[in-house]
């Protein structure tokens, strides 16, 4: 055997000691035997190394949402197959609706903008919050499916503890019908609901909240129907209630039952009442009317049937409709249009802005006492008060028209203070 150089075998030694023992074959492609997705040079994954064979996961954007995920997309323009989430989002709000939701999980569905068209009502569960973004979001429809408690078409549903803002909405008997099985309120805000054939919106259950920045108008009969038992709040600025096209017994707001309160909105160019409080209704409640403005309404800005409770008004502007600025029956009913230590600050006509035929008509204005109604305005100081033999006109405008019992004194006590109306 011949002689191998010393300083031969001492260079093999030294050089399988060495960092790089383990080098790339041409048998294993360079894969590193550790599974760390690292190739055998020792450079990253994703660097250009051609020995890199390392496999990105599956696109996180994509995975199906769970019962527990606090937000959900929807996208009109997105890929069908859709999981609902960021990177992967649904195409339908029905899908959005199917998806599961567990029992105290705060949810933001955020839909983006488009016309959806679904086959069904759109359901707002619990817990959820349908927010339109990014422009203008679209929801037409409601097909032929009855909403439970109206069991008539439409186009969205919110359960107690569920909201809705930022859509526009068309269609159906009932554009929105909130209906809540407790006193957590369903809440709709910064929407447009209109061409609905019935009401825009239907409330029923215990409690509902609407607005703020909610326009329900132009529907072919009625705005707002409540017919539940509990509250309905209409809060904050930029609500308006006008333009609704049904004629006797309709209005931008209608009471059938349940206690009112409105802070803030317009009434305004229906075609019958601003609000009103339908003669079939019954409540014990008080009803608080402030900041509201009704005017150029076919009948009254506001109309109080019997059996109502107490009416509150403040801060509201019930001018320029076709016969009255309010129009109540006091038989059953106490008016408060403002006290020496709560004034009213409401305006019922002026040199311009009057009513028709009256500032308000008063029918069955009581035997004895008088209505308090400090720091209005009027068409005249003090204010012109004319006994009618009709509640629906007096022979000429007043102030106050009313039709009395037997005997019955002037129903507007002598106001404290007293204002003429622009």
């Amino acid at each position: 055997m011949p002689r191998v150089a010393w300083w031969v075998v001492t260079s093999l030694l030294f050089g399988c000691s060495s960092a790089n023992f383990d080098v790339a074959s041409a048998t294993d492609g360079g894969q590193d035997d550790s599974g760390d997705g690292s190739s055998e040079t020792g450079a990253p994954p994703g660097d250009g190394d051609p020995l890199d064979t390392y496999t990105p996961p599956p696109d996180s954007g994509c995975v199906e949402v769970t019962p527990e995920s606090p937000d959900v997309f929807v996208d009109l323009t997105a890929p069908a197959g859709g999981k609902g989430t960021s990177g992967c989002p649904f195409r339908k709000l029905s899908d959005a609706a199917a998806a599961p939701l567990a029992p105290g999980t705060a949810r933001v569905v955020h839909v983006s903008k488009g016309a959806y068209s679904e086959a069904s009502f759109v359901r707002v569960r619990p817990g959820e919050t349908y927010r339109g973004e990014g422009g203008v979001a679209k929801l037409v429809g409601g097909g032929g499916s009855d909403c439970p408690g109206t069991d008539e078409p439409c186009v969205v549903l919110i359960d107690g503890g569920g909201k809705l803002e930022g859509f526009w909405i068309e269609g159906a008997t009932y554009g929105v019908v909130m209906i809540a099985a407790t006193n957590t309120p369903p809440v709709v805000s910064g929407t447009t609901v209109r061409g609905a054939v019935k009401a825009g919106i239907f409330v029923g259950g215990t409690t509902a909240t609407i607005g703020p920045g909610m326009h329900v108008d132009s529907n072919l009969n009625s705005g707002v129907i409540m017919k539940g038992s509990g509250k309905l709040s209409i809060t904050g600025a930029g609500n308006t209630f006008d333009s609704n096209a049904g004629a006797f017994g309709t209005a931008g707001i209608v009471m059938f039952s349940g206690q009112l309160s409105i802070d803030g909105g317009s009434s305004a160019s229906n075609n019958n009442n601003g609000v009103l409080f339908d003669a079939s209704g019954l409540s014990t409640a008080e009803h608080v009317i402030s900041q509201l403005v009704a005017q150029g309404n076919r009948n009254a800005g506001v109309a109080l049937n019997k059996a109502w409770g107490r009416l509150v008004v403040r801060k509201s502007t019930l001018t320029k409709n076709a016969n009255f600025g309010l129009q109540a029956v006091l038989l059953d009913n106490t008016l408060d249009l403002g006290t020496a230590g709560a004034p009213g600050n409401n305006v019922f006509g002026g040199l311009t802005g009057k009513n028709t035929k009256a500032g308000i008509m008063l029918c069955n204005s009581g035997d004895t006492g008088s209505v308090k109604a400090d720091a209005n305005k009027w068409s005249l100081c003090p204010l012109l008060q004319v006994k009618s033999t009709s509640c629906d006109a007096p022979a000429a405008y007043a102030d106050v028209a009313y039709v009395a019992r037997a005997g019955a004194p002037d129903p507007i006590a002598t106001p404290s203070a007293c204002a003429v109306g622009p």
